[in-house]
């Protein structure tokens, strides 16, 4: 079954439809009987439609520009000669790739200059992994590869073409894409000559796409002339005339098929399309970016996916903005019906398309203009496409195959129906019940569930695991379109009742919740339910059964979409319904309840005075529980729940805690902890892990070569430590230790290594010992025995006797202790730091049980956190300072602890420590900076917001690159031992203003700047947008309302460092580290801005 003999010629005219108002006097229609390639288009309407519009696009003065078939003609001529120039190979027809994010109009340029060269071209999605890169390459024969200018795609790149080569395969050919300025300089030389004609069949290989790969390696979708043609032409079948008609492609990327169809549609039909402006790097695509560009461009109509449209619902002036469109189209994944119904009913057109790589466009694109339709999900079958519809069993869903026909032809043929190829669509699909030709999507043929963030349930082997309960006949899950998943169940006969029962249903939950919990343990956590979740079939609507005795999933999907609907509303305010509040909430009552609740919510019970967080309570289970404490104490008509700071989940830890501050609240009798109490507190915990310090006994002189054991290392700054050690000539061995996690430290290690821009290889060195531990227990909780299973992961080779010998190797060739691991939560209270606190002190025992002449000095990174709250117009000095300046949350108050601790041991004992407070750690080498952080995240709600904020002139920021803070670790480690104590401050010495950088945001994301206290307001109204409950999905979609208060403090602050972080005196620092001095720190600069944005983008957070 191949699709290359299904050619028929001539191609027959498409049948005459929808007439344009007033015909093109620009655009003249091209022969579409197959006598022409989509390239020879381009140069048929060089002589044929010179002056129609091909893109339209804001420069950046905010006019819109024009590039017309002549202009663009010629620029793809220029890209093709600057492609040919780069070739080794002239006069031959390749294979190539292109791996690139550019801009829309740059991209095709240079995709149809290879084309009209000859050469067969493979479209790589930039967001695949390197090894389904190196997949690619070698499954299609790729001989040569044009990789986009952006670091984060090279390095991919490099990491793809590194492992063909070590396989010994054959490494294509490399060069990077022509920039806009190459090809449009080229294009207007007064030397300039277009490529000769090149003899192309419509049997010649084109393009080549490839498949998501959501289950295994992405699939090449192989495409020749005749199939792009046939894909231009469905554009003929449109339900309007489309020639002149301004499509926004603003929102979709030319690496998928959705991005690509347009342009070919452009060539045949004279679609009008609009754009980012030609730039490098590649424009920022974004929900904000996409839809002001959108408008800008007097766009009729857009081209958009479904979380940009969801976002704009939020946003009442983005629907506004949509309200001028004739309609905005959207694929590749659904839409949630909520979203879709309330912009119909505000007069916002949402039209859903339907299409894959293997066939284009299957559904009718481009509906009439008009009144929204309100059954908006249903999709008109594209009158150009044959398609055969396969039923279920049940005759109520049907799976879409599609057969051959002049005017269509599956680029694949995986199935046969009727004796005819045909592509069968993993897709399960439900007929409209008056409309013949329209039909909505239900769910995957492998039903699958695709969630609003993207993430994927699978439910077969899950709802296999909860049928196997014995009061559950049946089960169902579903969550399409939503945030989180929920289960249908169907009751076993003799345990039917009717769910409006609240009680019954109450008991049920409880009764097959055991099994749930067994599922939810086989489940990732986006697919897990929670009780609330589980919906209860009604005996009045009962289930339908097939022949085989399962349910039909898209009749009752259908059947109960309104208590679907329902049970997502009513569990808003993420309640435990089935525990009742305390009748009156004296300490007693409030201790039982909140027992009950918390114990149930977690996975581990913990006792009343442990803290949950230690226990494996995540912040979505946080949630959960503060939202349900929230409803239960509003059932008491005295408790204003207003007056209940967000984080009392994290200040109050322990069941015993929160029991006590929850009466405290409910009888008006709140007490919030003073200065006094917190200091006290923070000097307790000095005190307890002061108490005696071991006898250090030297046996041996202290070797002339540094052995480091260091901590953190899977954490950006930690990653480029490890990386620099392993590079020290001064340095034989680096012994890790990390906490264990159910990944093996070696592949955890090897990924962040490369993420963060250095080789993973870097993990197999000699000098390295990997070893997993738990931080928190004497001797790190390794015993001979385990230590020695851990050691075989970087030492398999060694006997038994060998690897019982590490422990005595560590406590006996370590010269430094590198403690850089610490967890980061700025919710936590002091006392949930306790395990991150008793680690150090298990450090100063390690240290001073050493035999050598001199303990092992530690340096533990420290935060200016601790030195916050001073308040002085000079640089705050590299010294000790007082608890109450780091009085403010359990971080800042834990790392006073630490610090303090360390001061302690050196008055009484030989160990002379090193504390480093570490400032604002920017990007590593790859860009790679950690989006949970307050800048990544400002950025990031500065792009759901539509603007940056816009500081007052002289502000500062004295931010330093990861690489570059871990070189100067390095130099610090060796500082002068003259003082008990050294306290030093790493920052870079030498600030820049923040408007650089905010400038250089600006520019590359195409935002706005308004002053920081209207950004701030703005940015508190936002939550608005979001319900009770919805607080996970609040703060991934828009971050900078976890950090409303340090953005609102920074609007008075008096520092001139800006966003009011303290100005660091780095006197000390500078002297003991050269890596610090002018020659060998760069000052930050427009590339680092770049770089933090390329990476933030590369992982989709922007």
């Amino acid at each position: 079954m191949n699709p290359d003999e299904h050619i028929v010629l001539p191609i027959p005219q498409a049948p005459a439809r929808v007439q344009a108002d007033t015909p093109s006097t620009t655009f003249k229609e091209p022969p579409l009987d197959g006598s022409l390639t989509i390239p020879d288009l381009w140069d048929w309407h060089l002589k044929h439609s010179p002056d129609h519009p091909l893109f339209h696009y804001a420069d950046t003065d905010a006019t819109v520009k024009t590039l017309c078939w002549a202009e663009a003609t010629r620029a793809m001529h220029a890209a093709g000669q600057l492609i040919n120039s780069r070739l080794k190979q002239h006069g031959s027809r390749q294979t190539m790739a292109i791996l690139a994010a550019g801009d829309y109009i740059t991209f095709l340029l240079v995709l149809m200059g290879m084309l009209r060269l000859g050469h067969n071209v493979f479209i790589v999605s930039p967001r695949n992994s390197p090894a389904a890169v190196a997949h690619l390459l070698v499954e299609i024969g790729v001989t040569h590869l044009v990789v986009g200018p952006e670091e984060g795609i090279r390095n991919s790149s490099q990491i793809a073409l590194t492992e063909l080569a070590d396989k010994g395969l054959n490494v294509p050919e490399v060069s990077v894409m022509p920039t806009p300025d190459e090809i449009f300089n080229l294009s207007t030389a007064s030397d300039f000559s277009f490529l000769p004609p090149v003899q192309m069949k419509l049997s010649d290989p084109a393009i080549v796409l490839h498949t998501s790969g959501s289950t295994s390696f992405p699939k090449p979708v192989p495409m020749n002339h005749h199939r792009l043609l046939l894909w231009g032409i469905s554009g003929k079948f449109c339900a309007v005339n489309i020639t002149g008609l301004r499509l926004s492609t603003h929102a979709v990327p030319m690496f998928h098929a959705m991005g690509l169809i347009p342009t070919v549609w452009a060539a045949t039909v004279g679609l009008e399309l609009n754009a980012f402006r030609p730039q490098i790097p590649s424009p920022s695509i974004t929900a904000t970016t996409a839809l002001e560009a959108c408008i800008a461009t007097k766009s009729d109509r857009m081209l958009s996916v479904a979380t940009f449209i969801e976002e704009w619902s939020r946003d009442p002036e983005s629907v506004d903005k949509l309200k001028l469109l004739q309609g905005v189209m959207f694929g590749g994944a659904p839409l949630a019906k909520d979203v879709g119904d309330y912009l119909v009913s505000q007069g916002v057109g949402v039209h859903n398309v339907y299409g894959v790589a293997e066939c284009g466009a299957l559904s009718m694109c481009f509906p009439p203009a008009g009144p929204p339709e309100v059954d908006w999900e249903y999709l008109r079958v594209n009158d150009g496409v044959r398609v055969k519809w396969v039923a279920d069993e049940a005759g109520e869903m049907f799976q879409p195959f599609i057969v051959p026909n002049v005017y269509a032809v599956p680029n694949v043929f995986n199935s046969t129906i009727d004796g005819e190829p045909a592509f069968a669509i993993s897709d399960w699909v439900a007929r409209h019940p008056t409309k013949p030709d329209y039909f909505k999507i239900l769910d995957r043929v492998d039903n699958q569930i695709i969630h609003s963030t993207g993430e994927k349930t699978n439910p077969s082997p899950l709802e296999s695991i909860l049928n196997q309960d014995p009061r559950v006949r049946s089960s169902l899950m579903f969550g399409r379109g939503k945030f989180n998943a929920g289960i249908l169940v169907d009751p076993r006969p003799e345990y039917a009742f009717d769910p409006v029962d609240e009680a019954k249903l109450v008991q049920f939950r409880n009764d097959i919740w055991s099994t749930v919990e067994k599922m939810n343990a086989y489940a990732p956590q986006h697919s897990r339910v929670f009780k609330e979740m589980i919906l209860v079939a009604c005996p009045s609507k009962p289930i339908e059964y097939t022949s085989k005795l399962t349910p039909r999933r898209g009749a009752t999907i259908n059947a109960y979409a309104k208590e679907i609907e329902a049970i997502y509303a009513s569990v808003e305010s993420s309640t435990q319904a089935d525990l009742a509040p305390p009748a009156t909430w004296d300490e007693k009552s409030t201790l039982e309840f909140v027992r009950a609740l918390v114990n149930k919510v977690l996975k581990n019970p913990a006792s009343d005075t442990e803290d949950i967080f230690q226990r494996g309570c995540d912040s979505l289970q946080a949630t959960w529980i503060r939202n349900s404490i929230l409803h239960a104490l509003r059932n008491a008509s005295s408790v204003d729940v207003r007056k209940i700071p967000t984080n009392f989940v994290y200040e109050h830890a322990t069941i015993g805690g929160l029991a006590k501050f929850l009466s405290a609240h409910a009888s008006n009798d709140l007490v919030v902890p003073s200065t006094e109490d917190k200091v006290a507190a923070m000097l307790a915990m000095v005190d307890k892990y002061t108490a005696s310090f071991p006898k250090h006994v030297a046996s041996v002189p202290t070797p002339s070569k540094d052995t480091v054991l260091v901590t953190g290392t899977t954490g950006g700054l930690g990653a480029s430590l490890l990386a620099n050690l392993v590079q020290s000539d001064d340095v034989i061995k680096v012994f890790v230790l990390n906490r264990r996690s159910s990944q093996p430290l070696v592949s955890r290690q090897k990924t962040v290594l490369e993420e963060r821009g250095y080789s993973a290889s870097l993990v197999d060195h000699e000098k390295v010992g990997l070893l997993e531990a738990d931080l928190s227990r004497p001797d790190f909780g390794l015993d001979s025995v385990v230590l020695a299973e851990v050691s075989r992961i970087w030492a398999p080779q060694s006997s038994e006797d060998e690897l019982k010998t590490y422990g005595t190797q560590i406590r006996s060739s370590v010269t430094h202790i590198m403690h850089i691991a610490y967890r980061v939560n700025w919710s936590l209270s002091l006392r949930s730091f306790d395990a991150d606190v008793h680690a150090v002190r298990n450090f100063v025992d390690l240290a001073l049980s050493s035999p050598h002449q001199t303990p092992p000095r530690i340096l533990m990174t420290s935060s200016i956190a601790v030195v916050a709250g001073i308040q002085s117009s000079s640089p705050i000095k590299e010294e000790p300072v007082a608890p109450e300046v780091a009085v403010d949350n359990g971080y800042s108050e834990s790392k006073w602890v630490c610090e303090r601790i360390l001061e302690t041991c050196a008055s009484k004992t030989p160990m002379r420590p090193i504390v480093v407070r570490v400032g604002q750690i920017t990007g590593s080498p790859s860009g790679a900076w950690n989006t949970s952080e307050w800048f990544p995240s400002l950025v990031r709600s500065s792009v759901y917001l539509g603007a940056l904020p816009e500081l007052e002139e002289g502000l500062t920021v004295s931010w330093i690159p990861a690489d570059s803070a871990a070189r100067a670790l390095l130099d610090l480690r060796g500082a002068s031992s003259d003082s008990e104590s050294a306290f030093f401050h790493l920052a870079h010495p030498r600030p820049v203003s923040i408007k650089t950088i905010l400038d250089v945001a600006s520019k590359h994301l195409q935002l706005i700047r308004i002053p920081l206290a209207e950004w701030v307001d703005r940015l508190k109204k936002s939550a608005e947008a979001f319900g009770e409950g919805s607080e996970q999905e609040m703060t991934k979609i828009n971050p900078g309302l976890r950090l409303v208060g340090m953005y609102e403090a920074a609007i008075t602050a008096t520092s001139t460092e800006a966003f009011g972080v303290p100005v660091l005196d780095t006197v000390n620092a500078e002297t003991a580290a050269k890596s610090l001095t002018k020659g060998e720190l760069k000052d930050l600069g427009a590339e680092d801005v770049a770089s933090w944005l390329g990476y933030w983008k590369r992982v989709a957070f922007l």
